[in-house]
């Protein structure tokens, strides 16, 4: 099976890219953050009445993925990704990591026949991106944040975007639209990729 992440990547990034040894020793440094932000977050959710539970695992349509937090009341359900980086550096493949974990999600359950799943009793999916607050000067008043009937009070010292979604347009991509080895797109990632074999790098000479 392929990794959410990886499909979400690919999507505005080079199917190419190879991380370099400095940065891939400065991701796996975010790990530990990243850890703490979740818990913190897991936290304040279950102040507001939530139940919740960590790398909550989901798959489909030949993906896998785990999801940050995913937090349940008695109407809601709420996704929450978890990004270690500042809001300045959220891009477009984070929603849409989280809009391939919600269509996950809804395939489970159908798969699993309708009846007695969240979505047969009604509940409401939200999908939640939380990034570090590159603002942040200690201020202690929390963030409101209103999902469904309750409300959550949050931490200042991060960035909260709630997502709309239209799933069903991923889902025909998903199950229908062939990865064309002949296009290639460039991003940022470019910069820093060390795969000599990515016919970006060699175009560039």
């Amino acid at each position: 099976m392929t990794g959410v992440k990886n499909v979400a990547r690919s999507t505005n990034a080079c199917d190419n890219f190879v991380m370099n040894q400095d940065f891939e020793k400065f991701v796996e440094s975010r790990e530990s953050l990243h850890d703490e932000i979740k818990l913190e977050m897991k936290s304040v959710f279950e102040k507001a009445g939530f139940e919740c539970e960590e790398e909550h695992q989901v798959s489909g349509y030949n993906l896998n993925g785990r999801i940050d937090l995913l937090c349940r009341s008695r109407s809601d359900i709420v996704f929450t990704e978890i990004k270690s980086s500042y809001v300045s550096s959220g891009i477009l493949i984070d929603g849409l990591q989280l809009m391939i974990y919600k269509l996950l999600f809804e395939s489970t359950a159908e798969g699993q026949g309708v009846t007695g799943s969240d979505e047969a009793s009604g509940k409401s999916i939200h999908l939640l991106l939380v990034y570090r607050n590159p603002f942040y000067n200690g201020e202690v008043k929390p963030t409101s944040l209103k999902i469904g009937d309750k409300t959550v009070m949050a931490p200042r010292k991060y960035v909260y975007l709630i997502l709309k979604d239209d799933p069903q347009s991923l889902k025909d991509i998903l199950q229908y639209t062939p990865k064309d080895k002949g296009t290639y797109t460039m991003n940022r990632d470019c910069k820093v990729c060390q795969n000599e074999n990515c016919p970006l790098i060699r175009f560039k000479r």
